[in-house]
């Protein structure tokens, strides 16, 4: 009987201590979860927002081979604030290839871009089993004080860092140098 009194006001007493822990704003006595508060936007966030494409290069005609993957463009789009770049792997070999794309770097005139994996779409890079294939697009942003001005374009250097097999003792680097027209 003891044991009964002693583990039922245990639960009470519990009981109480989640209700009075509980998260509820006390003004109105609604739980903030019902609340939607509006989360300021980032400058890059607003800059994305606003930017056009204002050059489409083609380069369906640049590929590399890196221990057995085969790396291949697609279009690189340019805006004011970053590159856009389709890109296709395909590990042709039977074993695992490693290789994050989504950590390279675009160089376009004097101005270093880099990517993000928030910015990737699509599945692209990681650890690749031997046959498989993906694609997606890269964004690279540009610096917030930068800004990419197409018709001075003259070349894109892609970088999209190393392919390593899956003991990472051999690597090798993806790189392009696509001239824009």
């Amino acid at each position: 009987m003891f044991k009964k009194v002693t583990l039922t006001a245990l639960f009470l007493a519990g009981g109480v201590l989640m209700a009075a822990c509980g998260n509820t704003n006390s003004a109105s006595g609604k739980d903030s979860s019902d609340e939607t508060e509006a989360l300021p936007v980032s400058e890059n966030e607003k800059a994305q927002e606003k930017s056009t494409v204002e050059k489409t290069i083609d380069a369906k005609s640049f590929s590399a081979d890196a221990l057995g993957m085969k790396v291949s463009l697609g279009n690189i789009a340019v805006s004011n604030n970053k590159v856009t770049v389709d890109l296709s792997l395909e590990n042709t070999t039977s074993s695992i290839l490693n290789f994050y794309p989504d950590g390279g770097q675009v160089e376009i005139n004097d101005i270093t871009l880099s990517a993000g994996m928030s910015e990737t779409s699509g599945t692209i890079g990681g650890e690749t089993k031997g046959g498989t294939k993906q694609s997606g697009k890269l964004e690279f942003m540009a610096p917030e004080d930068a800004k990419l001005d197409a018709k001075t374009i003259k070349n894109i250097k892609l970088d999209f860092g190393d392919v390593s097999s899956e003991d990472y003792l051999k690597t090798k680097n993806v790189t392009f140098n696509v001239p824009v027209k």
